[in-house]
């Protein structure tokens, strides 16, 4: 017998640019819940560092996917998953020292210098999966930024998202 479990593996907390100051890790897993899923991917702009919170605020309610938004230097958004807290931490580590500095904080939503290639490789060294992120918009996808999407790239999928929906605090 299929079991089959909600998900959301897109989901911006309040370190993301783009996301609204009520995404707190408790807000997150109190939505989730609400929206019966089980399990959650946390994916802030160019880090991790809310992972962990948002793992601990689940406890065992929900399974929360460390995985992060990485912004190439072409403008294309990368969704990376890991298996483990060590390989997205050292993911972010390398994607952070190559993001632009203002007044002593990283710029969470500039690109990195690595290309989208670049990424892809950093993400399959520690094990993880590059999915290429919502390829049905108009802006920072594969398509919109490079105008074709390559027959060559190294992505473990493509992300979709009907009706453009997320889960809001």
């Amino acid at each position: 017998m299929v079991s089959w479990t909600m998900a959301d593996l897109h989901i911006h907390t309040a370190l993301s640019p783009c996301a609204h100051e009520e995404m707190t890790p408790q807000a997150i897993v109190e939505a989730s819940l609400r929206m019966r899923l089980g399990i959650i991917g946390i994916c802030d702009h160019n880090t991790g560092g809310n992972t962990a919170a948002v793992r601990d605020a689940a406890g065992d309610m929900i399974q929360v996917i460390s995985g992060m938004e990485i912004t190439t230097a072409e403008e294309v958004h990368v969704l990376a998953f890991f298996g483990d807290g060590d390989s997205l931490s050292a993911v972010d580590r390398t994607i952070s020292e190559t993001l632009p500095l203002h007044r002593g904080s990283r710029m969470l939503q500039g690109a990195t210098s690595f290309s989208m290639d670049e990424v892809l490789e950093l993400v399959k060294a520690y094990s993880g999966l590059g999915i290429a992120a919502h390829v049905d918009r108009p802006a920072f996808s594969v398509v919109s930024q490079l105008g074709l999407f390559p027959s060559n790239a190294a992505f473990d999928a493509v992300e979709i998202i009907p009706n453009n929906t997320c889960v809001e605090g």
